[in-house]
């Protein structure tokens, strides 16, 4: 690594090896949601480079969707097109940060009624 320094001063050089996480998941694990529910989501934190969008995958049973990630809000979201239908779903998201670092996979198992 090297580096021109115009000015002297004091720097540093940081390594980001944290693992982003997602603590909340819409629906959440063991809920009951009517056939109108309309949005899934996921708060996706992350406290070094930021989250990697392109690394960001939501399945509804084991389908992926396409959704948007608010980096401001820490919220990734999913409009569904139509309505749920009824019975029991699963919902799985993973993400990456820019540095590469996997966050655990969440899954949330909800019913649809």
């Amino acid at each position: 690594l090297t580096a021109k320094i115009i000015y002297p001063s004091i720097y540093a050089i940081l390594q980001d090896n944290v693992n982003p996480v997602i603590p909340d998941l819409v629906p959440e694990s063991g809920s009951t949601v009517s056939t109108a529910h309309s949005t899934l989501s996921a708060i996706i934190k992350d406290v070094g480079k930021g989250i990697d969008e392109t690394s960001i995958v939501i399945k509804l049973d084991g389908k992926r969707v396409d959704g948007e990630y608010d980096p401001d809000r820490k919220k990734f979201a999913y409009t569904l097109t139509g309505k749920l239908k009824s019975g029991t779903r699963t919902l799985t998201v993973q993400a990456a940060d820019k540095a590469g670092n996997q966050a655990k996979p969440k899954t949330a198992k909800f019913t649809v009624r």
